[in-house]
C-alpha cells in the first residue's frame, strides 16, 4: 500500500474526565454537534478525508494542512464560545478547552473490518499525534 502525506488533527477535552453523568449528556448533545459544525464552517478547501470520535477525543485527517489549521480554528472557537450557546451555559462553568495537536505525516488508507470502511488511516503517524496533544 502506497503512503500518502496527509494532515492529521487530533484533539481531546481538558477536563471532561471531571464531568459527572448529567454532563456528559449535555457535552454531547449540544457541544459535540456545535463543535462539528464549527469545524465544517471554518474549512473551506475539503471536508476531512477521515474523522473518528471515541469519548472526548476526536481524530480528522486532510489533505492539506490548510483545511487541518482551520479544522484546529473551528474547534477552539467552538470552546471558547460555549458559554453562549443554549444549553452549555452548565458545562461553561467547567471551563472545558480543547487540547488540539496537528501535524503531517505518511500514512497508509486500508480497509478496517471492525468499522467496514474503506478509507481508514494506518500507520506510525497516528500514534506520534496522540502522544503530542
Amino acid at each position: 500500500m502506497p503512503k500518502k502525506n496527509v494532515a492529521i488533527l487530533f484533539a481531546d477535552v481538558e477536563g471532561f474526565s471531571d464531568l459527572d453523568e448529567s454532563l456528559l449528556r449535555i457535552y454531547h448533545q449540544v457541544l459535540v454537534d456545535k463543535i462539528w459544525k464549527a469545524i465544517l464552517a471554518k474549512i473551506e478547501r475539503a471536508e476531512p478525508r477521515y474523522s473518528n470520535s471515541w469519548g472526548d477525543g476526536y481524530v480528522l485527517i486532510f489533505d492539506d494542512i490548510l483545511s487541518a489549521c482551520m479544522a484546529a480554528e473551528g474547534m477552539r472557537e467552538a470552546f471558547a464560545t460555549c458559554s453562549a450557546s443554549e444549553g452549555t451555559q452548565v458545562l461553561a462553568t467547567h471551563d472545558l478547552k480543547a487540547r488540539i495537536a496537528y501535524h503531517q505525516h505518511g500514512v497508509e488508507f486500508t480497509h478496517d473490518p471492525f468499522q467496514d470502511r474503506k478509507e481508514v488511516p494506518f500507520g506510525p503517524g497516528l500514534i506520534l499525534t496522540a502522544r503530542i496533544a
